[in-house]
């Protein structure tokens, strides 16, 4: 029998709001963030496997200038958080890291 993954995370989903719905079979949308008005790329989206719908809860979207997804898996070893994040190519340190690290201290 094939395992399928728990999850599903898509980064770069290029969807607008003209894209109403996005589907994939077996698996039900937890959240969706379409890319920036006036942006090239980007966006992320985070999909759970059918039976285990019950068990993601949505907890925080990044900021205004950042595409991330924090969700929190509740299973049978505890509570799981991760997180979809998008993040342009840069070279060096930006404030999208630093704004990471403050919303991961929320949810530790």
């Amino acid at each position: 029998m094939e395992q399928l993954p728990a999850l599903v995370c898509v980064n770069e989903t290029l969807l607008h709001a003209a894209i109403q719905h996005v589907e994939l079979e077996g698996y039900q949308l937890v959240r969706r963030l379409d890319r920036r008005s006036g942006k090239k790329g980007g966006g992320v989206l985070i999909f759970v496997k059918d039976e285990l719908e019950g068990s993601v809860s949505h907890l925080q979207d990044g900021g205004e200038d950042d595409e991330r997804i924090w969700a929190l898996i509740h299973s049978n070893t505890g509570p799981l958080l991760f997180c979809n994040w998008y993040r342009p190519p840069s070279d060096q340190e930006c404030p999208t890291i630093s704004r990471f690290e403050d919303e991961l201290r929320v949810h530790q």
